[in-house]
């Protein structure tokens, strides 16, 4: 291990690994960075992965679902693009808001300081200015963060022109330290264009002749490429590069990538949603699922079905989840396709499906038990129709004095004290106490629905210990059907089963046994 010592500390040489793609790119560079993340971290190398985004928003909490995928949460509450969920799951490193750098973040800085004076009445430019922070925020991870490593995910088509401040702060890091740095390049045209901006890369990636190039035969199972690389000699060349002697070490999830691609038996699971495609909307949410089988000893069988599809005929939703072995109604935003959601609960809740509603899912728990059991005819969210006479979910009082949009909601970690010790939420945890990540803005209104939703059978299980706010609902006479307002596919770990999932899925799995 390379290390210099500044007085009393022992400070690590960073080294720095920039992975760049295109469209075109037969390998994502997400994938790319976060399995080789993951393949030096079983090696025993201190490492981080972070993720450059071109675009002038801030964070990902604004962007479209159908068009630019999951909003992926950290733990401090950043609104992250989804590749840090896959960092995380492939390499067990907690990601936070420092380790997803926005266009929009490094211009905010730039005009910021400008408006302070710090630039001294010089003309700010892009080639100067803005270049110069993206270098700053690359390099002040690996230094405050004291790693040997850190993998740079340089987002978007290396060839467009919202990438070209990124890129040109990627050759003068490169120029300035050319022996701690390594290049990447997904394809051989991505290669071919680094090489005319004055960039060598050292391992160029192809699924297709190509010269100099390096294949790895994947087969679609991201879990396996870290193998793949240590196979192959793309590891080693890294760690020759980067003068690191590092320890042998195997994935530890290698069993689980053979029980997800050749187990025999299988877990049906129905995935309802309000997007149109699950592997780009849902991605942390399916995965989860994935992993959470396989540690059940099944390949997960997804069916994904949007919830406007459930709008009309009741046939049609029979038809849908009848031969499910277990429904998940997933998170969404806005009122588009709640409807559904509510239909696809009902029947769920009245066939005693093995159940699971997770953020907005959890809502429509509530409105439907509501409607359909209380009553309430009218029942709704705050978030569809605030003049309704019984909106069951609703904004609290903190989050309506709140003035800007990530103030609105609750984002990142927060505890969930669980009260029930014979609820299916205690039985899974184990523990009283628990922590989740959590992105809504709406609440289930306990203070005003609680108890008649207890005296009806719907209780709620979990609460936030500081606010009282609801955050687990359970009806205790089904077999198993619970919701949570947060989302317990963040934060996962391929390895480590969630507790919640798990026993979602070993439900289905013991009775198969």
């Amino acid at each position: 291990m390379q290390t210099l010592t500044n007085g009393r500390r022992l400070v690590c040489i960073t080294n720095y690994i920039f992975v760049t793609g295109s469209a075109e790119s037969h390998y994502g560079d997400g994938v790319v960075a976060a399995a080789l993340a993951s393949a030096l971290a079983t090696r025993g190398v201190d490492v981080v992965a972070v993720k450059i985004d071109h675009y002038l928003n801030l964070d990902a909490g604004s962007l479209d679902c159908n068009v630019y995928g999951e909003c992926y949460v950290t733990a401090d509450g950043c609104e992250a693009d989804r590749c840090l969920g896959i960092y995380e799951r492939m390499t067990g490193i907690k990601a936070s808001q420092r380790h997803h750098i926005t266009a929009g973040r490094i211009l905010q800085k730039v005009i910021n300081d400008e408006r302070r004076g710090s630039f001294f009445g010089t003309a700010v430019s892009t080639s100067e200015h803005v270049v110069d922070e993206y270098k700053q925020r690359i390099l002040s991870i690996g230094e405050s963060e004291n790693r040997q490593c850190v993998v740079v995910e340089v987002g978007g088509n290396v060839r467009s022109i919202d990438s070209a401040a990124a890129i040109a702060a990627v050759k003068a890091i490169c120029d300035d330290m050319p022996e701690r740095c390594i290049c990447v390049a997904c394809a051989c045209h991505v290669e071919q264009y680094l090489r005319e901006m004055g960039i060598e890369a050292l391992i160029t990636l192809a699924q297709e002749p190509c010269e100099g190039a390096m294949c790895l035969p994947y087969d679609g199972c991201i879990y396996s490429l870290p193998h793949l690389m240590e196979q192959s000699g793309l590891l080693n060349k890294v760690l020759g590069k980067m003068g690191i002697r590092a320890a042998s070490g195997s994935s530890a999830w290698l069993p689980l990538v053979k029980v997800m691609t050749e187990a025999d038996d299988e877990i049906k699971v129905a995935l309802v949603g309000k997007y149109d495609d699950a592997r780009h909307s849902y991605l942390s949410l399916c995965e989860a699922l994935r992993i959470n089988a396989a540690h059940c000893g099944k390949r997960l069988a997804l069916n994904y079905l949007p919830s406007t599809s459930f709008y009309g005929s009741g046939n049609s939703i029979d038809d849908a989840l009848s031969e499910a072995d277990a429904v998940v109604v997933a998170t969404g935003d806005g009122a588009f396709g709640t409807e559904g959601y509510i239909s696809a609960l009902q029947w769920c809740r009245e066939h005693n499906k093995v159940t699971l509603g997770i953020g907005l899912g959890m809502q429509c728990m509530a409105i439907e038990f509501a409607r359909n059991v209380l009553g309430m005819q009218d029942a709704t969210s705050a978030e569809i129709s605030a003049r309704s006479a019984h909106c069951v979910v609703a904004e609290c009082d903190e989050q309506k004095r709140m003035a800007f949009m990530p103030e609105l909601k609750r984002l990142g970690d927060y505890p969930t004290l669980v009260l029930d010790f014979d609820s299916h939420a205690r039985r899974a945890y184990g523990n009283a106490l628990i922590t989740e990540r959590h992105r809504h803005r709406y609440e289930f209104d306990a203070k005003k629905y609680g108890e008649e939703f207890a005296q009806a059978g719907m209780t709620i299980t979990g609460i936030n210990p500081q606010s009282q706010l609801p955050d687990i609902i359970e009806i205790d006479a089904l077999r198993w059907y619970v919701g949570v307002s947060y989302m317990p596919e963040c934060g996962l770990r391929a390895p480590d089963p969630h507790p919640l999932l798990k026993s979602f899925l070993f439900e289905v799995a013991k009775h198969d046994r």
